[in-house]
């Protein structure tokens, strides 16, 4: 709610102080982050969010692969599309398609996409 009212500060603050924390907390953190164009914080928090023992779902890969794809990241995005199978045996949908080929495309690179 906080990064949909352009408030980049308070959410990190909100989430920081939730005792809450799961996939979805995490994922929407990591979300408003992508939003706004953080994406170091966007790949900071999923690192975080692994380290403390939360497993990602497709909707947060898909929020990674989107600020890879805004960020001009094209080697990181495409580790974490081969990671979402490899290491969570997540089936990648439609939506991760589009987000790699907008990756690639936006990289010049529209052989690969």
């Amino acid at each position: 709610m906080y990064f949909k009212c352009s408030s980049l500060d308070d959410g990190p603050k909100a989430f920081d102080k939730s005792s809450n924390r799961n996939v979805v907390t995490w994922t929407a953190l990591i979300s408003g982050y992508g939003q706004h164009g953080r994406v170091n914080e966007v790949l900071e928090s999923f690192e975080r969010m692994k380290y403390e023992g939360f497993r990602p779902n497709y909707v947060t890969f898909l929020a990674v692969l989107s600020a890879c794809s805004h960020g001009g990241l094209v080697d990181e995005g495409w580790h974490y599309f081969l990671s979402m199978t490899r290491d969570y045996g997540i089936q990648p949908r439609g939506q991760h398609y589009a987000a790699l080929v907008d990756l690639f495309g936006r990289a010049g690179k529209l052989h690969e996409a």
